[in-house]
């Protein structure tokens, strides 16, 4: 159990030439994770092993940005510029690379799993977000949406309906049923494509001065991360809000929703939120992460540069990327 009298036990590993962009973390094994990186490739690794498990090449680009990676029991995803390529473990080789073409080829900025690890989104720079199969089969796409860039987004839960949260750098947070149908004249409606409802969509300016009175800076959002039917908004100026998808999902009152409570986290943007069991965890370019019960913190820790991603691995671990090549890992005991 975490508490405030846990401490953290630090180490660190070279895994990549350049900076790790992303972190995905194992279902299966609390061991095994996987990162991509600036250098363009991914690396499969174990924390019990010194050096990687398996090397999965991008191949190389004059121009290349990488966003995040995801990893599946089998199967494992890269995400740069705006493709995403999909590898086989156990084959070492490309099964698919899916290049979107979406406004001006805009880039993805993050790809997501649900739950279940059988659907991805993967949110643009254009505002619009797509939902593919595992085999990168496009399922539905989220368009006019966001006004500005589209940072991450979010499968949760509601009574066993599967939905999505997306958010942006224009303060929106968007519900959407993105498997939604529509009767097309005689179409049969099972031979029909899902065409994405927005269900709610609301201003997190609207309220953000209510719970942050004293910033200047309006509250782009960073993150989005669910857990069963919650959903944690990371901002720009420090704070993060839970809000319950039932506040979100109101037809009929138009007042903004009241979140569940709200985190006063970090004194610069919170560029990624995670949870380590019931515990939540933030990362902020304040150069420390922290741990919460809620609103309450738990503990906070210093890193050594600005961050690029946190994960959770097993039940006291968490894998920290940052602006440099090296990995930082806290085990918290």
């Amino acid at each position: 159990m975490i508490t405030e009298k846990s401490t953290l036990v630090f180490s660190e590993k070279n895994i990549h030439q350049q900076p790790i962009t992303g972190i995905s973390a194992s279902k299966q094994n609390d061991n095994l994770f996987l990162t991509i990186s600036e250098d363009s490739t991914l690396r499969l690794y174990d924390l019990r092993l010194q050096s990687s498990v398996k090397l999965f090449n991008l191949g190389k680009l004059e121009e290349s940005q990488t966003a995040n990676c995801l990893l599946s029991d089998t199967q494992v995803y890269g995400a740069r510029n705006n493709e995403i390529q999909l590898f086989d473990i156990r084959q070492d080789i490309i099964v698919k690379a899916c290049t979107l073409k979406s406004e001006n080829d805009s880039e993805i900025n993050q790809i997501t799993f649900d739950s279940q690890q059988q659907l991805i989104s993967a949110n643009f720079d254009s505002g619009c977000t797509s939902i593919f199969d595992r085999q990168l089969n496009v399922k539905s796409t989220l368009k006019e949406g966001h006004e500005n860039i589209c940072f991450s987004g979010d499968f949760i839960q509601d009574e066993g309906e599967q939905l999505y949260v997306s958010t942006g750098f224009d303060y929106k947070i968007i519900l959407w049923d993105y498997q939604y149908k529509h009767q097309i004249e005689e179409q049969p409606i099972l031979q029909q494509t899902s065409q994405a409802k927005i269900l709610f969509k609301f201003d997190l300016s609207t309220i953000h001065l209510q719970y942050a009175p004293l910033t200047v800076s309006p509250p782009v959002i960073y993150s989005a991360t669910s857990k069963d039917n919650s959903i944690l908004i990371s901002t720009e100026t420090g704070q993060v809000y839970c809000f319950k998808v039932q506040q979100l999902k109101r037809k009929k009152n138009k007042k903004p929703p009241i979140p569940e409570f709200v985190i006063d986290a970090h004194k610069s943007k919170v560029m990624r939120t995670t949870y380590l069991n019931d515990k939540i965890v933030t990362i902020s370019n304040d150069q420390t992460f922290a741990i919460w019960n809620q609103s309450v913190q738990v503990l906070r820790a210093k890193i050594k540069n600005k961050p690029n991603w946190i994960e959770s691995i097993g039940n006291n671990t968490v894998l920290v990327s940052d602006i440099s090549n090296k990995l930082s890992i806290f085990e918290i005991v």
